[in-house]
């Protein structure tokens, strides 16, 4: 029922400077609606959601999207990677690419402030900010140099893999996305199932 929002400020030469969360309950009526609509496609319920707005030139650091509501629940001690999202695109739609990689690499889990490292190789991270639910990211620390093997314009709304490193890249344009998550986290191929069936 939570919802996070980002809002990233960046100067001129596109170096974050600042990077807002805020946190927000739901309204009832509107948690229904989206279960409701769940429900149509035999999908399981909302989690969460995070809204991300990027600026214009924003490059993300590659990175995996981490699973926290059964460490926060007390139902386990480990973090896991968040399996599947459904990306809608609110503003700025077919703004930028989204990309997939893979390569030998390791897991950095991170929570904090992050400085940027950038190598030569590109096989680097930059920041993230706490908030107050404990967030954290799973940062690649590449082993061997990556390769892209997919890659998408979010010009309507997806379900996406996020629990393999993957990054965005924007164009010119300020980007808003919602990223709604499901319960128990289910995988990138049980969702596909539910939607195809």
């Amino acid at each position: 029922m939570i919802m996070f929002a980002q809002t990233v400020l960046a100067s001129s030469t596109q170096e974050v400077v600042s990077m807002n969360f805020t946190e927000h309950q739901l309204p009832r009526n509107l948690l229904n609606k989206i279960n409701d609509e769940l429900s149509r496609y035999n999908l399981p319920r909302f989690n969460n959601v995070n809204v991300w707005r990027k600026p214009p030139g924003y490059v993300q650091s590659i990175h995996i999207d981490p699973w926290l509501w059964d460490v926060l629940a007390g139902r386990s001690e480990t973090l896991s990677s968040t399996h599947t999202a459904i990306n809608i695109p609110v503003e700025g739609v077919g703004t930028g690419k989204m990309f997939w990689f893979d390569g030998k690499y390791t897991i950095e889990t991170s929570s904090g402030v992050k400085e940027a490292k950038q190598k030569e190789n590109n096989l680097s991270t930059y920041q993230q900010v706490k908030i107050p639910t404990g967030h954290v990211v799973f940062y690649i620390d590449w082993q061997e140099e990556s390769k892209v093997i997919d890659e998408l314009v979010l010009d309507k709304t997806y379900v996406i893999k996020v629990g393999i490193p993957h990054q965005v890249v924007l164009d010119n344009e300020t980007r808003t996305v919602a990223s709604i998550r499901l319960k128990n986290n289910p995988s990138f191929e049980q969702v596909h199932e539910c939607l195809v069936s």
